[in-house]
């Protein structure tokens, strides 16, 4: 016979999926709250001690300031200060203060990429802390994205749970983040608003569940062919926080149809006018565009 019709006051087994990855993330981001205010607070301490009369502020950024955050992600803060040093030395000197006897904390470890185009100084506090932090010095754009971030949920309050569950998903399939070849975890926050500004909401559920999952799904769906991550988005309408934005695909190389081929995914940073210093994707290696097009196609 027929299967009986579940009662649409009744979740469906994906929502109470997802109700219970969204609990489980809350609850183990709840436990670590307490320690990560704490050591954006040493980090502050330390540049304040460090910079004397020239510091600023020091201002979290990244996915826990954008409250899209999952378990093990790292902090990231941004130091600003007026003083007519290079960003490498200020690094190094908030490095000497947080190398000091720090109450209640586990001595800390650093590297400092001092080669990189933003220098970075990478601090871990190890068990039973076990938090990487990242610090940068007078970086406007991860301010910028926080803000830009908070503007889209506030259009579609949805897309905060559905960004968590997709670095969620990120961190539990193991792509590769940046510093291992593939993209930032904000690239495909973005992706996730981008495709959410593309597609037609035909209802609009009560269940707020139901509407976080629809634009996972949606995501999934837009990005699980080839052709998705080759391209160029472009993020339209006034900024820093566009009505709309828009995809056009790179060319499809002749050949056979079934060869794999990757020309890049250019995607505008939505805080920035469109130019050439404002590409926040890149040209990944052809494994592991393969390995996206797999993940996403399972996921």
């Amino acid at each position: 016979g027929n299967a009986p019709r579940r009662d649409p006051g009744q979740p469906s087994p994906a929502d109470l999926v997802a109700c219970h990855v969204l609990h489980s993330i809350g609850s183990d981001l709840s436990r670590t709250k307490a320690i990560k205010e704490e050591l954006v607070q040493a980090v502050t301490k330390a540049s304040e001690a460090a910079l004397g009369k020239d510091f600023q502020r020091a201002v979290l950024v990244g996915s826990n300031a954008m409250h899209i955050d999952a378990p093990g992600s790292d902090i990231d803060v941004v130091v600003f200060h007026g003083a007519s040093v290079q960003d490498v030395t200020v690094l190094k000197d908030v490095m000497d203060e947080l190398d000091k006897p720090q109450p209640g904390l586990p001595a800390a470890e650093f590297k400092l990429v001092a080669t990189a185009k933003v220098p970075i100084l990478t601090i871990h506090w190890p068990a039973p802390v076990n938090i990487f932090c990242d610090v940068s010095v007078n970086k406007e754009g991860p301010e910028n994205h926080v803000a830009w971030v908070a503007k889209c949920v506030a259009r579609d309050p949805p897309l905060e749970s559905a960004m968590k569950l997709l670095k969620h998903w990120l961190r539990q399939r193991r792509i590769p983040p940046a510093k291992e070849g593939g993209y930032p975890s904000l690239v495909w926050g973005i992706l996730q608003v981008h495709t959410a500004r593309c597609s037609v909401m035909l209802t609009w559920d009560h269940d707020r569940v139901g509407e976080v999952l629809k634009r996972v799904a949606m995501f999934f769906e837009r990005f699980a062919s080839q052709q998705s991550l080759s391209g160029s988005i472009i993020f339209e309408g006034d900024l820093p926080a566009g009505e709309g934005s828009s995809f056009v695909p790179a060319a499809t190389p002749a050949g056979p149809r079934d060869v794999i081929w990757h020309k890049g995914l250019s995607l505008q940073d939505p805080t920035q006018k469109a130019d050439g210093e404002s590409n926040m994707g890149g040209t990944v290696s052809l494994a592991t565009h393969y390995l996206h097009m797999y993940e996403l196609r399972r996921g």
